[in-house]
């Protein structure tokens, strides 16, 4: 019996292309964090968090796992819970003869819930992580989302345009290299359901 779903969250980048204006760099490492260049992100007021954040690193079902994954549990079977994880569970608070006899391994050491496992991303559940980006994260961008600079990362998203990948393109006509994937359910699906919503809220708030 499944009572845990859990969601890989993916590293988030933000569009490239939904920038407010030309990004204008701060040479100042207070407030960068990096001897590196940062700037100020501001997205077009016209978009949605949703679509700008809509750029994942990894394509469809992730493969790798990150900390802090989120999860979708039966209350009644999650004893206690705590920020990302279900810390007691009725499987964990059993004794070694009770989980024996409930047919799982005994594990002495903390481990993961045995009645857990990762969504299908694809026919199940998936997450978006959008949340506001740092100043100081975008620091070093120039070097480091062109492939001039190998030290760091670089956390704006420049999405994958469709064929791309297979006809070995790397990066765009401005040099900025691709490194992420568009959801196309949510580009497509979930976008358009948004923005919809909001027009409709906005016009009855007037």
């Amino acid at each position: 019996m499944l009572v845990i779903l859990r969601l890989h969250v993916g590293s988030y980048h933000v569009h490239l292309s939904p920038l407010h204006r030309e990004p204008i760099p701060i040479r100042n490492e207070t407030i960068c964090d990096e001897p590196y260049p940062c700037f100020n992100l501001k997205v077009r007021p016209n978009l949605t968090v949703l679509q700008t954040y809509n750029c994942d690193r990894q394509k469809g079902n992730k493969k790798e796992a990150m900390p802090a994954e989120k999860q979708l549990f039966r209350s009644d079977y999650v004893l206690q819970h705590f920020i990302h994880f279900s810390t007691v569970t009725v499987l964990t608070q059993m004794t070694q003869e009770e989980t024996i006899k409930a047919g799982f391994k005994w594990k002495q050491r903390i481990h993961a819930d045995l009645r857990h496992r990762f969504s299908d991303e694809l026919t199940e559940a998936s997450m978006l992580h959008a949340k506001a980006m740092a100043t100081q994260d975008t620091a070093g961008w120039l070097g480091r989302c062109t492939g001039k600079q190998k030290h760091g990362t670089c956390r704006i998203g420049v999405p994958w345009p469709p064929g791309a990948e297979n006809a070995g393109e790397t990066t765009d006509d401005k040099g900025w290299l691709y490194n992420c994937y568009v959801n196309e359910k949510i580009e497509n699906y979930w976008v358009p359901r948004l923005e919809t919503s909001m027009r409709q809220l906005a016009a009855i708030a007037n």
